[in-house]
């Protein structure tokens, strides 16, 4: 969880208060999210194949922060979808002071699609990949389409992106073709998407800890 300014000696002292047992995790959530905080996750390495990501290579994202995106057409006449590809629009440092460090417990294989945004803006995003499944780590547009319009049910997907070192507003190139040939739709139509990474060296930086949280610096 981070958060863009220091927290008060009053609000380190709600947060110590904050039990961690039960909906502990939770109830820590609730008291930093109206002073502006923000979930980032761990992104889960080990739910990759031992031989890594089909084209060679690991997923080197060390953060996620992850969001339904829901595809659907109400055009009578049916498209198919072809590829997808992440763009960079631009990638900088992390800027949250605060880093409130609740490690996850374990980790379960999640339905969804990964990129992989590690790397400055010059980086190419490698992805999607299937987060779980047999096809595990395998490239998605390989062998699959999204057929959209027509009657077509909405395609809705958990996509996952990941970054390592630094946060990345970033966008998706859809390509598609319909009746009337090939096009490319951005996603979203306005605007990006932000991934954070979390800073190595914050301000204030909690741990979990029992029976509360202690702070570490």
């Amino acid at each position: 969880m981070l958060l863009d300014r220091k927290l008060t000696e009053r609000e380190q002292a709600g947060l110590t208060a904050v039990r961690l047992e039960g909906d502990g995790p939770l109830d820590v959530w609730r008291f930093l999210k109206p002073l502006g905080g923000r979930l980032v996750e761990y992104a889960s390495l080990s739910v990759f194949p031992s031989e890594g990501l089909e084209g060679g290579g690991e997923p080197t994202g060390a953060w996620s922060q992850s969001f339904s995106l829901n595809l659907n057409s109400d055009r009578g006449a049916g498209l198919t979808v072809n590829s997808m590809a992440a763009v960079k629009d631009s990638c900088r440092p992390p800027r949250a002071v605060v880093v409130v460090d609740l490690p996850p417990a374990g980790s379960e294989g999640r339905q969804g699609l990964m990129w992989d945004l590690s790397g400055d803006t010059d980086t190419r995003p490698r992805g999607p990949y299937f987060l779980d499944g047999e096809d595990q780590g395998k490239l998605f547009f390989r062998r699959n389409v999204i057929e959209l319009g027509n009657g077509q049910s909405n395609m809705a997907m958990l996509i996952e992106p990941r970054v390592s070192d630094l946060t990345c507003t970033w966008h998706i190139d859809a390509p598609y073709t319909d009746p009337s040939g090939t096009h490319t739709q951005r996603i979203p139509s306005k605007g990006t998407f932000t991934t954070e990474a979390v800073p190595a060296m914050p301000l204030q930086y909690r741990e979990r800890h029992q029976p509360g949280m202690e702070v570490l610096g």
